[in-house]
């Protein structure tokens, strides 16, 4: 019987692919339909316990969730002007410095703009320059 099967299979090779494909089509179009849900929600019952985790969580979140974001827009003809740029770099430093306003910055990176980048590079370049003149004077 199953030298019979191979035999049809081989002899009608073009439509047992043209099936193949059709079926593959037909079951990847129904795919994202499939939900999959792993939630242990499903498992909770109404108990008063759950009740209260659901209202702490609700209620007292940390991490990334609990954060704000704030975009300091800065205005002008010349924003990108040496002077405008060590503005921003002191405003920022005043804000990590606040009392108030300090302690509920993000610990990496609390502050950042274009004023940091320019800042970096400026810095990254003086120090390549000292570099540079060690290594001459050390050729020397």
């Amino acid at each position: 019987m199953l030298d019979r099967l191979f035999e049809n299979v081989t002899e009608h090779s073009r439509v047992v692919v043209a099936s193949l494909l059709v079926l593959t089509v037909l079951v990847g179009a129904g795919a994202p339909m499939v939900e999959q849900s792993s939630s242990l929600e499903q498992f909770q019952s109404d108990s008063e316990a759950a009740k209260k985790l659901d209202y702490i969580e609700s209620n007292f979140t940390t991490g990334r969730e609990n954060t704000t974001t704030v975009q300091v827009i800065v205005r002008g003809d010349d924003v990108l002007s040496k002077g405008t740029l060590v503005d921003t770099l002191e405003l920022q430093q005043r804000l990590r410095e606040n009392e108030t306003v300090g302690p509920t910055l993000a610990n990496e990176t609390p502050t950042s703009g274009i004023a940091n980048v320019v800042a970096t590079v400026a810095i990254q370049r003086e120090q390549g320059a000292k570099l540079r003149a060690q290594a001459t004077e050390i050729q020397r």
